[in-house]
C-alpha cells in the first residue's frame, strides 16, 4: 500500500483514510488492487490499480465500470472520483474514453 500512496501524494492526491477492498467482495477476479479513499473534503475516490503486462484496450473499461458499480453497490455510498493507476501499456484510445468518462488516469 506504501506503493499506491507515495503515487498519489506525487500527484497531489492526499487522503484522511485509504482502505483495500477485497476482490471477492466485489466479485472481481481480475489483476487489480482495488482501493476505497476518503480525501480531505470527505468526498470518495475508488482508487483501482492495474497490474497487466498486456495493453489496455477499449474493451477492458467495461471491466472497469463493472467494478465501479460493484462498489458503489457493496460500499452502499455514492463515490465522487475514480483513479485509474496502470503500470503497462495503455491505448491512446481508451485514455480518451476513460477521461471522458471522468476518470483520472495516472501511469
Amino acid at each position: 500500500m506504501n506503493d499506491i500512496v507515495r503515487i498519489l501524494t506525487d500527484k497531489k492526491y492526499i487522503f484522511s483514510l485509504l482502505n483495500e477492498i477485497d476482490k471477492k467482495n466485489l466479485k472481481v477476479r481480475k489483476k487489480v488492487r482495488i482501493f476505497i479513499g476518503v480525501d480531505l473534503k470527505n468526498y470518495y475516490t475508488l482508487i483501482i490499480q492495474s497490474n497487466q503486462k498486456s495493453r489496455f484496450l477499449i474493451s477492458n473499461i467495461d471491466s472497469l465500470e463493472g467494478i465501479l458499480d460493484s462498489a458503489k453497490k457493496y460500499l452502499g455510498y455514492n463515490i465522487k472520483k475514480y483513479i485509474f493507476l496502470n503500470s503497462g501499456e495503455m491505448c491512446s484510445k481508451a485514455k480518451k474514453e476513460l477521461i471522458k468518462k471522468k476518470w483520472k488516469v495516472i501511469k
